[in-house]
């Protein structure tokens, strides 16, 4: 009878031990993955001859931002492989380039931002960064 009072006692302390707890997600849970990154640009705005004339790189980041899209960096550049008319007034080829997750780039097209990627062509990027 003894033999049996400590076996049961002995597989009730064993089953206590077999109990896992885990802190954090389990393996049937579902856990988001941030997408991976794309790059965006737009206009600055600036024009010939108006030193000053455009938007910032912080407000063209703001404008992405307020819209709930996450902004990773972001950069100055200017487009390449065009032509535009030499005239005080008339728009530059001056761009802000900003990185942000795949999952966004329609939200960011819908705010007249474009993929970067549509820049590039058989001789490379149509675009350089500027230092």
């Amino acid at each position: 009878m003894l033999k049996r009072i400590l076996g049961g006692a002995g597989v009730a302390l064993m089953a206590g031990c077999s109990q896992t707890y885990m802190a954090g997600p389990t393996p049937h849970d579902t856990i988001a993955v941030t997408d991976t990154p794309t790059w965006v640009y737009s206009s600055t705005g600036a024009r010939q001859c108006e030193p000053g004339s455009g938007i910032s790189l912080l407000d063209s980041a703001d404008q992405l931002r307020e819209h709930n899209i996450t902004v990773n960096s972001s950069k100055r550049g200017h487009l390449t492989g065009m032509f535009v008319i030499a005239l005080c007034g008339a728009p530059t080829l001056d761009i802000y380039l900003h990185e942000i997750d795949t999952g966004q780039l329609s939200s960011a097209e819908a705010l007249g931002f474009k993929a970067v990627n549509e820049l590039e062509s058989e001789d490379g990027a149509a675009y350089k960064l500027e230092p």
